[in-house]
């Protein structure tokens, strides 16, 4: 279906006819106006109000474990004429005798705001943003749509925690004043469940005076905490925690006493949805041994004691300060070096403070309870830095920093000794980089939830999801904002500050949610399919003495969906993703079997190894069947032109992401293959010493490249040393698909190479590699995620090394055979 103006197209071609002289080209007359039209989209896609789109699906098919919620859109397009009354009903879908209750079932109305100025790298235009409830819209007479104008209706729907696993068949009638459309749509619900603990832990402002402003209540200091606003508050806190999201701060907003604010602890954060909130701070004016000078920092005596009341309304069973956290925003967030000195105090001051309690006699029988008291992280938010390493115990960096594997293992490294690591997105980072901006896709929304848990950070932060109002940035105040219409509360990014709107307008004791809410709570969901694969992990290595690596499992599967930070706006790619990772799930919760993969691109194959109870009988593509023994049975799988392999274990079926077929791309086991190697140095100067040798003595055990780089007195900050491969024996590059190969670190630690491509006119520098110390690390380069790169006219890879920060030692690596593999 072509989607909103087409009186536009006319006239231009039109225009193009007359300009080329061609006078059968008239307007007609009386042309036929182009009728509604209805179609589908899924729930990674924003459909804008005022653009053509070609859109050809009219069904709607999801999948979703148990207590998960999926959606899917419904798109009209009201062609030539307005659209007075819009309608729809909805039936609940079955599955035999089995059904998805309709209560299961939220419709929203698609309400769309204007992007004038766009943020980063999209058009401006009409978003849809608000999901307004659709009843709510029939009940405010806005279900309707204005000629050449596309509406989409959000359908959310929420798989029953006890639903019979298998897919399920409904209808949607859609009623367009006297016309009736039909979208059939179908849910497949997976075997397994998502936990009912939330474990991806987040840290969200809720500004509650601006909502409670919103809503009509007076913002006198005596107002504030009344039956009715504090009622409206718990409404906006709690639900919130439905979309996986703790607040930083309950909603009597820490009035009281410490003891209050343990009693409120208590009531709002034992809940299993919630992961985290804030201790509140007093501050005060003193001088100590990290500022002689008088200054404002935190209070100690009044930090100890909101410790201690925490610790003493804690139980192992409930450990309430296990999810607390400091953070200090009004003092130091985002510091500068001028701000190191009290950041160091602050983190002195809660480290006293920890321990003071953690001495105390209150914690016979709560040993776990006194373990998270000296625990207890103090956010700080700012990228890791060498002035505050030992005095912050949780880097808290927006997430463009995780773009860079070096910043990566850097902050692994700190993570080992104990070191928090969380992240947050604000005005930036932006398009195409993961952000919560209205005009970004939704795709940019929900991969955070997914990234968080492959990068092994350890939070989410978000400065605030109820700004309302707009930040005058000269004066430095909020001012009033119309909310619907002026996306802009904060300088520099649409919706930035803001991922919900106010249900006051609407008669509505809460908040109305956002199609980039929805998205978050979907990669929080992603989240969690993740961290139950981590538990499977952990469970096949204890109970068959294997190694496998979660990480590096995962890998695979993370690199379709992102390249560096950057997601694939491809939803069908995500879509085939999750669904692998569900039917890994699925599979070993249903017949206790898991699968690892060792892909071997020199023989165009990959062993797959099985793990589950013996007997267990497993089903091969090819029509073969494998039965476990020993606890294993292995399988050789030849690589093809398909990038999945499906198997069947008892009724489930079990589908793998395989490598397709490779071709030798650099071959060292060909005489001339150091003959086809160059290397650089700066003109003039040698800044290095370097040694080939092609040989099989190696940990790698193939023929490979040993290459020994020494650097010298004369390399500077700048100098980069690359090896350059120009022999590629691939001339048609048109269906590759990925370069692997591997490369040996000989070394006893690790460092970073940068790969690089090369046409004959211009290069591309990829995102840089970490090689752990005496291990080998495969190196994948996803082509597709460069195709305006011309990969199809690629001459040369190169192997670049940072000269800087290398000893004048000798630097061994080894690098195997360049493989291309071909869709």
């Amino acid at each position: 279906m072509e989607v909103t103006v087409k009186k536009l197209f006319i006239l231009t071609l039109c225009a193009i006819m007359t300009a080329l002289s061609l006078s059968a080209c008239e307007k007609p007359s009386d042309p036929t106006p182009s009728p509604a039209a209805v179609a589908t989209a899924d729930s990674l896609t924003k459909i804008k109000q005022d653009e053509t789109y070609r859109l050809d699906a009219t069904s709607a098919h999801i999948e979703a474990a148990k207590d998960e919620y999926e959606s899917f859109q419904i798109i009209v397009s009201a062609g030539d004429n307005d659209i007075a009354n819009v309608g729809i009903e909805i039936s609940a879908p079955k599955n035999g005798s089995a059904e998805i209750p309709k209560e299961n079932i939220n419709i929203y109305w698609e309400k769309y705001v204007n992007v004038s100025v766009p943020t980063s790298i999209y058009l401006p235009g009409y978003y849809p943003d608000a999901l307004l409830p659709f009843e709510k819209a029939k009940e405010y007479k806005e279900n309707n749509i204005k000629e050449n104008a596309n509406q989409g209706i959000w359908v959310e729907i929420h798989v029953p925690r006890d639903a019979a696993a298998g897919t399920y068949s409904g209808s949607a009638e859609i009623k367009l004043d006297e016309k009736t459309v039909s979208v059939p749509y179908s849910v497949t619900v997976f075997d397994f469940a998502l936990p009912e603990e939330t474990h991806a832990q987040t840290a969200y402002g809720l500004w509650y005076y601006q909502l409670v402003n919103d809503a009509g209540f007076s913002n006198a200091d005596n107002g504030l905490h009344d039956e009715l606003t504090l009622q409206l508050k718990e409404n906006y806190y709690n639900d919130l925690s439905e979309y996986r999201i703790s607040s930083m701060i309950f909603p009597t907003e820490n009035a009281g006493s410490a003891t209050d604010f343990a009693a409120d602890a208590q009531k709002y954060a034992s809940s299993n949805k919630i992961t985290n909130f804030q201790i509140p701070t007093q501050t005060q004016t003193a001088t100590s041994e990290f500022i002689p000078e008088p200054h404002t920092t935190i209070n100690y005596a009044s930090t100890a004691e909101y410790i201690k009341a925490l610790a003493q309304a804690s139980t192992n069973e409930n450990n309430l300060v296990a999810k607390a956290y400091f953070y200090v925003a009004n003092l130091i967030d985002e510091p500068s070096g001028d701000k190191y000195d009290l950041v160091k105090e602050i983190d002195d001051i809660i480290a006293r403070a920890k321990r003071e309690v953690a001495d105390s006699d209150i914690f016979a029988g709560k040993e776990e309870v006194r373990e998270a008291v000296l625990n207890i992280p103090h956010l700080v938010t700012g990228k890791l830095e060498n002035g505050l390493k030992g005095y912050v115990d949780t880097f808290c960096s927006t997430t463009e920093y995780y773009a860079s594997a070096s910043y990566r293992h850097a902050m692994q490294e700190q993570q080992k000794q104990g070191t928090g690591a969380w992240w947050y997105t604000a005005v930036k980072p932006k398009a195409p980089m993961p952000s919560y901006h209205i005009d970004a896709t939704l795709s940019e929304h929900r991969i955070l939830g997914w990234q968080s848990m492959e990068k092994n950070i350890e939070g989410n932060l978000y400065w605030s999801a109820s700004v309302f109002y707009k930040h005058n940035y000269s004066a430095g105040v909020y001012e009033s904002r119309d909310v619907w219409n002026d996306p802009y509360a904060f300088p520099g990014a649409a919706g930035d500050g803001f991922l919900i709107y106010p249900g006051a307008k609407y008669g509505i004791d809460s908040f109305i949610p956002t199609l980039r809410l929805q998205a978050i709570r979907d990669g929080f969901e992603d989240y969690e399919y993740l961290w139950l694969l981590e538990q499977i992990i952990g469970e096949v290595n204890e109970k068959y003495g294997t190694n496998i690596d979660f990480y590096a499992y995962v890998n695979d599967l993370s690199r379709q969906l992102y390249n560096g930070l950057i997601p694939n706006s491809d939803a069908a790619v995500f879509q085939q993703m999750r669904h692998i990772l569900a039917s890994i799930l699925e599979t070993y919760y249903t017949a206790g079997v898991f699968a690892d993969i060792q892909a071997d691109y020199a023989k165009n194959s990959a062993v797959i190894d099985f793990y589950g109870k013996n007997d267990t009988v497993i089903g091969t593509e090819d029509g073969k069947s494998l039965k476990i023994a020993g606890g294993k049975a292995s399988y050789t799988y030849e690589f093809s032109q398909k990038n999945t392999a499906a198997f069947t274990v008892k009724n489930a079926e079990l589908r793998l992401l395989v490598p397709r077929t490779s071709s030798v791309c650099v071959d060292f086991k060909k005489n001339d293959a150091l003959d086809k190697i160059s290397s650089s140095k700066p003109a003039g100067e040698t800044v290095y010493d370097c040694v080939y040798e092609i040989g099989t003595d190696h940990p790698l055990a193939q023929t490979a490249l040993k290459a020994t780089i020494t650097p010298n007195a004369n390399a500077r900050p700048d100098h980069t040393y690359y090896i350059r491969f120009t022999d590629l024996g691939i001339t048609d590059f048109t269906q590759a698909e990925d370069v692997v190969f591997t490369v040996y670190n000989d070394e006893d630690y690790a460092f970073v190479i940068k790969p690089k491509l090369r046409t004959a006119q211009k290069a591309k520098t990829l995102d840089d590699v970490v090689l752990a110390p005496n291990s080998a690390t495969q190196v994948k380069i996803k082509l597709k995620s460069y195709e305006d790169f011309e990969i199809n006219k690629l001459t040369a890879i190169d192997i670049a090394f940072d000269i800087f920060g290398m000893e004048s030692t000798p630097k061994t690596i080894y690098i195997s055979n360049i493989f291309i593999t071909q869709k």
